[in-house]
């Protein structure tokens, strides 16, 4: 009767295997494949006899592998988590898999896993998320999400008195160029304005736009001389660019305040209080002429 049963168990286990789509396997507690079903070759992209006898975490991407085999470790091996796979093509996809114990104890410790590929919610994730953090027009980034990010560099510059520059700068006369050359025109202006800001700061700086035509940029380790030279270097190459628009052809410049963070280590300010000073500059270089770079510090 029991080899029956074992018999019958065996089978169902067989027929289990080979009907389900997700990817189900049978583990050591090291995380050796013992035994898979044919739904991971069409993720992975191996076949199921080159899969067999190797560990699940050979093929987790670098970047995600410490940490799943922390937590897998640390949940004694009863986990679920998402991480990248990379499969022998190069292609990065996202999967959803969940172990639990089995059968014995010890070296003999059998695990059971299932998995599901979720590269294709994992995109429209992101792309919600992207959505929900760059401005439709510019594709920079929101205001929203630039206060998210200045947040934290605030709170750094206090602790370890690390300076950032923060600027902010406004499209000379736009208002007339909206109602000399049109609001489509004016849309344009500012995505060229946009263009020339990402292809010219730095990779790790900042940018976006902080509403109507103004933009901020935080320029990381840097105090306000040398995000006012920056500023004025993306400035000199904005005068040269023209935008060609059915009305005529559209030369445009913008004016722009720096400050820095030092403010927030000597008096301890809050992130509120030092965006109005860097406003207080830009008006101070709108008044002065406009075209112009101007920084400052201090309330």
């Amino acid at each position: 009767m029991s080899d029956n049963s074992n018999l019958s168990n065996q089978m169902d286990l067989e027929t289990f295997f080979s009907v389900n789509l997700d990817m189900l396997c049978i583990a050591d507690t090291e995380g050796v494949f013992l035994k898979l079903n044919d739904s991971w070759t069409r993720s992975l992209g191996y076949e199921i006899d080159l899969l067999e006898g190797k560990n699940f975490m050979d093929f987790i991407h670098p970047e995600d592998r410490d940490e799943i085999i922390r937590r897998y470790r640390e949940s004694m091996y009863d986990f679920q988590a998402e991480y990248r796979i990379i499969r022998p093509d190069g292609q990065i996809r996202w999967i959803w898999a969940s172990t639990f114990h089995i059968q014995g104890d010890g070296k003999n410790s059998r695990l059971a896993g299932i998995a599901q590929d979720v590269t294709e919610r994992k995109q429209l994730e992101e792309k919600f998320r992207e959505s929900s953090i760059r401005d439709g027009l510019t594709g920079l980034y929101n205001r929203r999400h630039v206060y998210e990010r200045l947040e934290p560099l605030v709170d750094k510059s206090r602790r370890e008195e690390t300076l950032f520059a923060l600027a902010i700068l406004d499209i000379d006369h736009f208002k007339n160029i909206n109602d000399t050359y049109g609001h489509v025109a004016g849309d344009q202006v500012l995505k060229e304005l946009a263009r020339i800001l990402k292809e010219n700061i730095r990779t790790y700086d900042l940018v976006g736009r902080y509403g109507g035509e103004e933009f901020i940029i935080v320029f990381i380790n840097a105090d306000r001389e040398k995000g006012g030279e920056l500023a004025g270097r993306i400035l000199d190459i904005v005068r040269k660019p023209v935008v060609h628009s059915e009305s005529g052809e559209i030369h445009f410049t913008f004016s722009c305040g720096v400050t820095d963070s030092r403010i927030c280590i000597e008096q301890k300010c809050p992130l509120d209080e030092l965006i109005p000073i860097a406003d207080k500059i830009l008006y101070k270089a709108k008044n002065a002429g406009r075209n112009r770079v101007m920084m400052g510090g201090g309330p």
